[in-house]
């Protein structure tokens, strides 16, 4: 059951998978150099950041997008101030778009929710009947998002609802059941 869900993501809506595809690109950029890593993990430092560095995504290991879209949202104004430094411009007009700042945290909360339901899946001693009500309790749990989504209610959205304002732009996708 676990292998059929990193398929799933490949079918995210066109915007969500852009963002997906620019955000790994800003974490490589960062990542593929030592020097950038260090002078990241040096500005982090400067600026009393909760983590240090940039997690590295790895296609092959299916946690890999939860977290790196988690520590990216977590990391923005870093990502922003230390990219700026770079005067990295293509990278920097994500950072600087609100309705792409509001799709990393959207990415990151679902992302975080299939991580969760995969680590449930997980392990010795689950039989069947477990296994089947956790995913009915997952599905169960979509349709309801999907019902506050549309009431623009999204309060089970963790880094989504620390957004100061959500915008039109930001959530256009998410009321068609995307």
């Amino acid at each position: 059951m676990i292998h059929r869900f990193p398929l799933a993501i490949k079918t995210l809506p066109e915007p969500l998978q852009e963002v997906l595809k620019s955000l790994i690109k800003i974490v490589n950029y960062i990542k593929s150099s030592a020097l950038n890593n260090r002078l990241f993990k040096e500005l982090c430092e400067d600026m009393n950041s909760d983590h240090e560095t940039l997690l590295f995504y790895t296609a092959v290991r299916w946690l890999s997008k939860g977290n790196v879209s988690e520590r990216v949202f977590e990391l923005k104004d870093e990502l922003k101030a230390f990219l700026g430094m770079q005067e990295k411009s293509d990278f920097m007009e994500h950072l600087d778009s609100p309705a792409w700042i509001q799709r990393v945290a959207y990415l990151s909360d679902i992302f975080g929710q299939l991580n969760k339901l995969y680590l449930k899946l997980q392990g010795k001693d689950l039989h069947l009947i477990y296994l089947k009500d956790n995913l009915q309790a997952f599905v169960s749990k979509i349709e309801n998002w999907r019902r506050e989504v549309n009431l623009e209610n999204f309060a089970m959205f963790k880094n989504l609802s620390t957004m100061v304002e959500v915008s039109e732009a930001g959530i256009a996708g998410f009321k068609r059941g995307n």
